[in-house]
């Protein structure tokens, strides 16, 4: 990491590091930090770098420096504002409908996605777009996003300006069969760094979602990539932890039984498909 260019400048990156000491307990309030030169010799780079991180970090409240006795931890890293990616329709549009998003038109045009195999036929006609999604001033993921056409004539200035699934569910239910998705895990490459405010090489999860209309036609296809420090993926093996207390055995009808999309729709993960994917639609 020391020396490597990426988004963030190289205080940044080392303040990161120092963080996550705070946040694991590695440096419990009360602990006094090593000398700015033993910090910068461990890592390589140069004391003014070291100064410039501490600093970034007495601004946030988590060290303070004493003079005459050195830098010490003052305060705790508040937990993290998860995103968590559900994994169910339902579960989805409650995450979108709960977020705050700041949408930021990047690049738009009309043109069609590449589809796999099974991943449904193509439409006519699809608007392209590219936005990256922020939680106030924090942008989380960057999205590659096609509409097909048809779906997007309901409600331009709705697609435009709003969330595309929930907008897609509010004007064009009916356009909803079935939707899936899967998820990897890799390293963020330069350009996505750069929109995301992290360092290319980063963890970071990618998300391939797609909706089929009834007749099986692709109405919606997005390549998504979330700041790993921002997304997690909750899976509830037997019963729901909104079920506390539940009995074991009805934990486990509770899980079992099915649920649709929308009334009258398949739920994706009863699909033959998708078996062995991560679903989050």
């Amino acid at each position: 990491m020391p020396g490597r260019r990426g988004a963030l400048p190289l205080y940044a990156q080392h303040a990161r590091l120092l963080r996550h000491r705070i946040e694991t307990g590695d440096w419990p309030i009360g602990t006094r930090l090593p000398s700015l030169e033993a910090l910068a010799a461990q890592s390589d780079v140069a004391v003014v770098t070291i100064r410039q991180a501490i600093e970034l970090l007495e601004r946030e409240g988590l060290v303070e420096r004493r003079q005459g006795l050195g830098t010490f931890v003052v305060g705790s890293v508040p937990p993290p504002d998860w995103l968590s990616l559900g994994t169910s329709w339902s579960s989805l549009l409650e995450l979108l409908a709960g977020a705050t998003v700041r949408l930021v038109p990047m690049e738009r045009g009309e043109f069609a996605p590449v589809l796999g195999p099974h991943e449904g036929s193509p439409a006519v006609r699809y608007l392209f777009q590219k936005r990256v999604h922020c939680r106030g001033n924090e942008p989380f993921c960057i999205i590659e996003l096609y509409l097909a056409w048809d779906a997007y004539q309901r409600d331009p200035v709705g697609f435009d300006a709003q969330l595309v699934l929930p907008t897609l569910t509010r004007v064009a239910p009916e356009l909803i069969g079935q939707a899936w998705q899967t998820l990897t895990i890799g390293k963020a490459d330069p350009e996505a760094a750069g929109h995301l405010g992290i360092d290319a090489g980063d963890p970071v999860a990618f998300v391939r979602r797609i909706v089929l209309d009834p007749a099986g036609r692709a109405v919606y296809v997005a390549n998504i990539t979330y700041r790993a420090d921002f997304v997690r993926l909750d899976i509830e093996l037997i019963g729901s932890r909104r079920e506390v207390g539940a009995t074991p055995s009805n934990a486990v009808h509770a899980a079992m039984k099915p649920s649709g999309l929308a009334p009258g729709n398949e739920d994706p993960r009863l699909h033959p498909r998708n078996k062995g994917e991560i679903e989050h639609d």
